[in-house]
This record gives C-alpha cells, sequence and structure tokens, in this order.
C-alpha cells in the first residue's frame, strides 16, 4: 500500500515517515480506511521543532503518534496509522 499517490500526498512506511520527521519535514497522519480526500477528515500535519535535540525529537514524534492513534482510531475509521508525505 505504500507509494500510492492521492492529491498530492504519497502514502509511506512508518520508517521513512519517522526518518522524514526526524530530518524536520512534516508528515501527515490518518487512520487506514480514511482517504485523504475525504472533507470530513483532514490528514494532520506534524512536524519537528527546530530547537529540538534528536532525543527529544524521538520522544515527541512517539507522544504524537501514541496521542494521535488514541483519539482518532476506532473500528470505523481504521485501526491503524496511515503516513503520508506532501
Amino acid at each position: 500500500m505504500t507509494g500510492i499517490s492521492i492529491n498530492g500526498y504519497t502514502r509511506v512506511q512508518m520508517r521513512t515517515a519517522k526518518k522524514t520527521y526526524l530530518r524536520g519535514a512534516e508528515v501527515f497522519l490518518l487512520p487506514c480506511k480514511v482517504n485523504p480526500c475525504n472533507p470530513w477528515i483532514a490528514p494532520v500535519g506534524i512536524k519537528k521543532e527546530t530547537e529540538a535535540t534528536e532525543e527529544e525529537a524521538k520522544k515527541t514524534w512517539e507522544q504524537s503518534i501514541n496521542a494521535y492513534a488514541y483519539y482518532n482510531l476506532c473500528s470505523e475509521t481504521g485501526k491503524y496509522i496511515s503516513f503520508y508525505l506532501k
């Protein structure tokens, strides 16, 4: 399922998304059953803070992923996160 491009968003694996995030680019999150063109659920972008060290960035990545999963995943939208790059 990786490499699919929809409306300017390209789906990537989690490890690719994490590497991209640690380099400072924006990564977009969506539940797995949701299309990036959906008018009701928009992709959520996360980006590393410029002053953050690598350890702080890794911790922030984990916190962001866990918080998104807790509040947005269910049986209707999907049980895991899909990662997109623009």
